[in-house]
């Protein structure tokens, strides 16, 4: 009877948790727009899109490389929804509320089952009324980091099963071995919680690659990996770019890896990358910083109280009778893998809410780790150490609910479900710009619909621009549109392509101006490009600035840009700006910024090609009601 009442009672309280978060996040999605905006969820939407309307090109060629395969999934899972609700913004959000949710979920079910209810219900309530980036992220369909949580809770909770709990069936082995896969396919992220798992395994077991279970392990470790096979069938593969190694070359780049690299990206990790984890937007920078030190307080406690069972996974100890690892080595070990991984690797987290990726697995552990010191110090004798903690955790979950309901803009609910949440404009850049050099793909385009053909054009000048950083740039769009006999409208669109990949580039060098070094662009080759464009016709040179003005991504950031403009074609520049003012969401700051730039004539056009955009996003304007 004990047993039941305990049972019904943990249901009640998932119940409770699951109706907050959800309703929290649903009343996000559906009264914002530009607050939790992602051009890269265009994608994984129009892959919805097309399974709907049915593909323009065979399935396996609408995923560009081999970083988009988690996108695949989430437009797959889209469909429904776009076809429930119609294909929104709001709805398109759907499918990462509900990967939120299951991190939720199982984070919850792994902290009641390897520790307690107290510990599990205070993490989700910090899962819940988390930070801005977190709350952000959590709605973010992009098909990547963010929702690769769900299969590292899922990877480490059956491994807690198994080497905890002593679960040794065949079924264990064969669901790890599943989702690791799976995972893998879906994030290259996944593979540090792979990493983790293996070390665990090895300190329970120092020969587990002679065991059985491994192998069985690894089987379904590739069953789950093997819709990549499928897909990379219709990947280009002579793009340098996209091969399976270029993510581990890069996350392990052993030509940067000095000691000054690993001191320098540390304190930068430490001072400013971990720290803008726990902002909060809407209320004053110390509350970050309170959070920040609460973390700090509960990690360096547990690791010192656990310092024997890490070792044990660190060195390889004589385990003897003793479990070498505990519940809670296994949460601590896992992220410092991660800070490891992340510091000796050449990424970066640029400015931006959405850049923040790669740290976003980091949260679970964060809340877990919270909740697990925070229980320690209740336990401590002295009043004051609890009525402290007491105080610091109540103010974070106070500053994390006013957070998340200041995020709600109660006034405009609905207002998520009136834009689109696809787009054949990000479709196409990306296809094209992978597969410019792809005979077979480039076939398939030539016989789209001109609609959407010419946005997979604009992709190959973009892509030519990005992977030729010379001066025969022009010269290989003509090439281009030689070889495969593409017409006169053609030409136009992959030329305004070319134009904003150009000015994309020098964008980027200008706002890396101080360490232009680490970037390995030249501004020569575009500035040879720019000055050379005059010596075509007139209909090209006005696709080319337009898409010049779409390609100039940091306003602000350097305003001689516009001086490379040609003063006739000013206007169509200007209206190109306009056109990624609306589709960069900087509807304020952009277009404030646009008014001080030149004459009336030039701000109309930038408003013109503002509009433009905005009304080419409404679903209204796209056959979905009023």
């Amino acid at each position: 009877m004990i047993y039941y009442q305990k049972m019904k009672n943990d249901k009640i309280i998932l119940t409770a948790l699951i109706v907050i978060f959800v309703s929290l996040r649903l009343l996000l999605v559906s009264s914002q727009r530009d607050a939790i905006y992602d051009a890269n969820e265009f994608y994984p939407g129009t892959i919805a899109m097309e399974l709907i309307q049915g593909p323009s090109l065979p399935f396996q060629n609408l995923c560009p490389d081999d970083h988009n395969f988690g996108s695949v999934v989430n437009g797959i899972l889209m469909v429904p929804f776009f076809l429930l609700l119609g294909p929104s913004g709001a709805a398109a959000k759907i499918v990462p509320i509900l990967f939120s949710l299951g991190v939720l979920v199982l984070w919850y079910l792994l902290l009641k089952r390897f520790f307690n209810r107290s510990v599990a219900i205070l993490a989700s309530l910090l899962f819940i009324f988390s930070p801005t980036i977190y709350t952000k992220c959590s709605v973010l369909s992009i098909g990547s980091h963010p929702e690769s949580s769900l299969f590292m809770a899922a990877i480490l909770f059956i491994a807690g099963l198994i080497f905890i709990d002593s679960k040794k069936k065949n079924i264990y082995f064969i669901l790890l071995g599943l989702i690791s896969g799976f995972g893998l396919f879906y994030s290259y992220l996944c593979s540090i919680t792979i990493l983790t798992l293996f070390i665990f395994w090895f300190a329970f077991d120092k020969e587990f690659i002679f065991n059985l279970k491994f192998y069985l392990f690894m089987i379904f470790a590739l069953i789950g990996f093997s819709p990549r096979i499928y897909f990379e069938s219709g990947v280009n593969l002579e793009n340098g770019q996209i091969k399976f190694a270029a993510f581990f070359n890069q996350a392990v780049n052993l030509k940067e890896m000095s000691f000054a690299h690993i001191v320098f990206k540390a304190k930068d990790f430490l001072a400013k990358d971990l720290l803008r984890l726990f902002d909060f937007g809407h209320l004053p920078a110390y509350s970050g910083y309170l959070y920040y030190a609460l973390f700090s307080v509960c990690f360096l406690y547990l690791l010192w109280a656990n310092r024997y069972a890490l070792l044990k996974l660190i060195i390889p100890l004589r385990a003897g009778e003793e479990k070498p690892v505990s519940g809670e080595s296994i949460i601590l070990f896992s992220p410092l893998v991660f800070f490891l991984g992340y510091i000796l690797s050449s990424y970066t987290v640029w400015p931006g809410w959405q850049n923040s990726g790669y740290l976003v697995p980091l949260y679970p552990f964060i809340f877990a780790i919270v909740a697990l010191g925070f229980q320690k110090f209740m336990h401590a004798k002295q009043w004051l150490i609890k009525g402290l903690f007491l105080a610091v955790l109540g103010a974070i979950l106070l500053a994390g609910l006013y957070e998340n309901i200041a995020l709600i803009s109660f006034k405009k609910i609905g207002q998520g479900f009136i834009y689109k949440g696809y787009s054949y404009r990000m479709l196409g850049e990306k296809i094209g710009a992978s597969n410019f050099h792809y005979a077979k793909v480039v076939k398939q385009i030539k016989n789209i619909d001109f609609s959407k053909r010419k946005f997979f054009l604009q992709g190959v000048g973009w892509g030519i621009a990005h992977s030729h950083a010379d001066k025969a740039m022009v010269a290989r769009v003509e090439g281009f549109l030689t070889r495969f006999s593409f017409g006169r409208e053609d030409r136009f669109h992959c030329f305004k392509g070319l134009g904003r990949g150009i000015a994309h580039q020098m964008a980027l060098h200008l706002y890396h101006k101080a360490n232009i070094d680490g970037l390995n662009i030249k501004m020569e080759p575009y500035l040879f490009v720019l000055q050379g464009i005059h010596e075509k016709d007139e209909e090209t040179q006005k696709y080319f600035w337009e898409g010049f003005g779409q390609g100039y991504d940091f306003p602000g950031v350097d305003k001689r840009i516009g001086d490379y403009v040609d003063e006739a074609y000013k206007g169509y520049f200007y209206q190109g700006l306009g056109e990624n003012f609306a589709a960069q969401n900087l509807e304020g700051t952009g277009l404030n910024f646009i008014a001080e730039w030149d004459s009336k004539r030039d701000i109309a056009c930038a408003y013109l090609g503002y509009q433009e955009r905005r009304f080419e996003s409404l679903l209204s304007s796209n056959g979905y009601g009023d």
